[in-house]
């Protein structure tokens, strides 16, 4: 199963990161492996969702808690280096992404286009407001451009993952689900790599007062 392959490759990864030459702390392997498993659980609870909402399935509720719950994760995780505080800002923004995801698998069952256009820019909106959160609390490793295209093919590949639920093609629904899984776990790559980079000698210890007092001021 190319999940399966996908999550091997993280794991050997990690193992040559180690074994030729720049060696990984604990520390920095615990980072690496929390924003793996996050983004990959966000995309697994997400279809999860996806699914038992399309087929009005009594499951729905406890997927949508769940998935909810993973929001709160990610936003914890940012925490330990950036402050509670833009962990909080974070978590809202991600749950924000969440419930506009209903709405628009909502009104794509209804086939309801004026609602699905306005939702999709409020979706698009959303990811920008998450892009320049990101970019503020790490402006020289999550470049703004970079970060809002991320975030823009993860809303058209979730987007795709409605369309062919709904036309009940499961071959692409397959296919699909496989590039959404890797684009988010390039995403958890991403995060983790530019966490790396901006606290070297940090990881695991508390954040530079100046770096926490910028994020302070961002989640307000």
């Amino acid at each position: 199963m190319n999940i399966m392959r996908s999550i091997s490759l993280m794991n050997l990864l990690l193992i040559a990161h180690v074994v030729f030459g720049n060696q990984l702390s604990q520390s920095e392997y615990e980072l690496r492996k929390a924003m793996n498993n996050l983004w990959t659980e966000h995309g697994m609870w997400t279809r999860d969702y996806i699914i038992a909402a399309i087929s009005e399935s009594p499951s729905q509720k406890s997927s949508a808690a769940r998935l909810m719950k993973n929001q709160d994760d990610i936003g914890k995780a940012i925490a330990t280096y950036y402050g509670t505080s833009a962990g909080n800002r974070l978590t809202e923004l991600l749950k924000d992404h969440i419930s506009i995801a209903v709405k628009i698998i909502q009104a794509a069952k209804q086939n309801n286009k004026s609602d699905l256009d306005n939702l999709n820019s409020q979706w698009k909106s959303n990811a920008r407001d998450i892009a320049q959160f990101l970019n503020y609390a790490n402006p020289n490793n999550w470049k703004l451009a970079d970060l809002q295209n991320m975030l823009y093919t993860h809303l058209d590949l979730t987007t795709q993952e409605v369309v062919n639920r709904l036309k009940k093609d499961w071959q692409a629904d397959v296919t699909n689900f496989d590039k959404v899984i890797a684009q988010l776990r390039d995403m958890g790559e991403t995060f983790a790599t530019g966490i790396v980079a901006q606290f070297p000698n940090k990881l695991g210890k508390s954040m530079a007062p100046k770096a926490a007092a910028r994020m302070k001021r961002m989640a307000r």
